[in-house]
């Protein structure tokens, strides 16, 4: 009967047994997709090699330049400074209307207060648009 209306019940028997398994397609990452994984020269080197398309690379170029310069101009500070008594308004008080500033309050003769000023000293190369200072308790006046 089925032949009869034009179904093949072989074909129908092969499309259901398809539909039943599990077949994972992976998609092909588009060139974008590839560009934002790209980290080292060498990557886009590969990829250029890849794709022939100059105006995505080029947008992509720009795009990269005019992050790399955002993130540097935002890296101003990037060390830790020692700040004294005069110079607390001009640098914690009003520069804090322009950036976060963060102050370290430490004493020499308690151990801890090295490993916190190690700490910000790595935190200070890694966020340098954040101002950080450290003081010493007793020069500052507490």
């Amino acid at each position: 009967v089925l032949i009869e209306k034009g179904i093949d019940p072989q074909k129908y028997a092969e499309r259901e047994r398809l539909k039943n398994q599990k077949i994972e397609y992976k998609q092909e990452p588009t060139l974008e997709e590839k560009l934002e994984g790209a980290s080292t020269l060498d990557d886009l080197s590969d990829l250029e090699d890849e794709y022939d398309d100059d105006r995505i690379l080029q947008q992509f170029r720009e795009k990269r330049l005019a992050e790399m310069k955002e993130r540097a101009s935002k890296n101003i500070f990037g060390e830790v400074c020692e700040i004294s008594r005069e110079d607390w308004v001009r640098e914690v008080t009003e520069a804090s209307e322009d950036n976060p500033v963060v102050i370290h309050l430490f004493q020499d003769y308690v151990a801890e207060c090295e490993a916190v000023d190690t700490a910000f000293r790595h935190l200070a190369r890694d966020h340098g648009q954040v101002k950080i200072w450290n003081g010493s308790y007793l020069s500052l006046g507490y």
